[in-house]
């Protein structure tokens, strides 16, 4: 006996492969399970019978015993009209974790109407939770409880609603029990291993059903299910998909891409600009920066200076939310920008050397830099105060701070901006413009921070103004699409 519900059939939304072709066990059972899993019985049943003729002939016979399965669930969900009676308090444990209440109104083949504090309400027997119907079968409540438990049937319905550890060993126990029961329990153990396949089919259709977007929104959140990866649909459907699921990234860049390529946070900043900020709450955050040697510092124009201590040395790192350097360090943004273009920050010096005096003529390189081509041309404010251009070996001296301007040997908390824009650079600290002077020499490059010398820096609070340079951001694109559309179809 089926459900009614059973026969409201509902075409399926794309069958797994075309008419033609036929289908393993594993692919024919996931067409139907898929709607099993999801709660939908008429669904179930148009699927299997839509796989009439379209499976190999070991799969027939097993698709019988299926059949007959899925009669027994639609059965025992037709049962509950019996069970549950007009006039009668709704059965506390069917309506457990759906919390449906109150007063039975009406219960026919296809649900039930219930009334509670007035107001009536409509449920379909298989909208109930089916945890719920299962612990009910396996156990029925007043003038049920004197029937035997439907422990088997219980028990599948329990692996359905997704308690698989609970539902077999129900099934298990059953088939100890003797009896035609008992037999059947044991067929529906054998088969275990084929069914649980067939999930993963079932879940492979149900994902790659859900369309493109729907694959965005995975690969960008949780990623691809490895089991479902494995499946006879997964690698059947996969080629068909890559063209819809890159065209559903494309437009997702467009919209909200250029936050998926930083780790930093990234907002408009107006007229084709952006600013991306690092407050270092998240090591993660480094990974936007290039961490190691840059030769075009290491060699520029600079006066010899010792890093310290090797010992106690070590490069860019995220500790305690901050950006921390000692001895010798470099970090460069992997961006590249068009000016306008600024790099702030906030910095705290203190030497390596516990102890010793605050010496302002100690030897050190702070540079803070913008407009880099990574050849060793660059914008950049020695200490955050002396603005200077590098052109190679070439060092030109801009402006040399203002007198009476901060200083940021030794500060704590000192506020650095250098910038660029409409030809002219500056850098401040606090606030306080330290210099000034006309530039014009470079328009387009990469920011950096370079340390050498015995001090420990702590940099905080960076925030890059800027428009990304076009071609870098088309790169960086492609680059992604490519990323994220093997997350969404491994």
């Amino acid at each position: 006996m089926r459900n009614a519900a059973c026969l409201l059939f509902v075409t399926l939304l794309s069958p797994p492969v075309g008419a033609d072709e036929a289908l393993e066990l594993g692919e024919a059972r996931g067409a139907y399970l898929r709607h099993l899993l999801e709660r939908r019985l008429g669904e179930a049943a148009k699927a299997l019978d839509s796989l009439e003729g379209r499976v190999v002939p070991p799969a027939a016979e097993a698709l019988g015993f299926d059949r007959a399965l899925l009669g027994e669930v639609c059965a025992a969900f037709a049962s509950l009209e019996g069970r549950v009676h007009v006039g009668d308090r709704f059965p506390t444990a069917l309506g457990k974790t759906s919390r449906v209440r109150g007063t039975v109104q009406a219960a026919d083949a296809e649900g039930i109407t219930v009334v509670d504090r007035g107001k009536e309400s409509r449920l379909r027997w298989e909208e109930l939770e089916w945890a719920d119907v299962a612990a009910f079968l396996e156990r029925p409540e007043g003038a049920e409880a004197e029937k035997a438990p439907q422990r088997r049937l219980a028990g599948w319905i329990l692996v359905l609603a997704g308690d698989a550890e609970k539902g077999w060993k129900w099934v298990e126990e059953a088939s100890r029990e003797g009896g035609e029961d008992a037999a059947l329990a044991t067929s529906l153990l054998a088969a275990r291993p084929s069914i649980e396949e067939s999930f993963r089919e079932a879940k492979a259709l149900s994902i790659l059903d859900g369309g493109a977007d729907r694959l965005v929104e995975k690969a960008l959140s949780e990623g691809f299910d490895p089991a479902v990866v494995d499946t006879a649909t997964y690698r059947r459907r996969r080629t068909d998909l890559v063209p819809a699921v890159r065209s559903a990234l494309e437009a997702y860049f467009a919209r909200e891409g250029r936050k998926e390529i930083f780790r930093g946070s990234l907002a408009d900043a107006g007229g084709g600009a952006v600013k991306i900020s690092y407050d270092f709450a998240h090591g993660d955050q480094i990974e936007d920066w290039e961490i190691g040697a840059y030769t075009a510092l290491d060699y520029g124009p600079w006066p010899e200076v010792s890093s310290g201590d090797e010992d106690q040395s070590h490069p860019w790192r995220v500790e305690g939310g901050v950006l921390v350097g000692v001895g010798k360090a470099v970090a460069r943004h992997r961006t590249k920008f068009t000016g306008p273009i600024a790099l702030s920050f906030t910095v705290n010096m203190k030497p390596l050397e516990k102890g010793k005096k605050k010496d302002p003529a100690v030897d050190h390189l702070f540079l803070p830099g913008i407009l880099d081509d990574g050849k060793g041309h660059y914008l950049t404010a020695q200490s955050g105060n002396h603005l200077f251009w590098i052109a190679g070996t070439r060092p030109v001296d801009l402006a040399p701070p203002i007198p009476g301007t901060p200083a940021v040997l030794f500060s704590k908390d000192a506020k650095v901006r250098i910038e660029w824009k409409d030809g002219v650079a500056k850098t401040s600290v606090n606030g306080v413009k330290c210099g000034e002077a006309v530039f014009r020499e470079m328009t387009v490059g990469g920011v950096f921070l370079y340390l050498k010398g015995p001090l420990t820096l702590k940099i905080d609070d960076v925030v890059i103004e800027g428009t990304i340079e076009p071609l870098w951001l088309e790169a960086a694109r492609a680059a992604w699409i490519e990323g994220a559309l093997a997350r969404a179809l491994p």
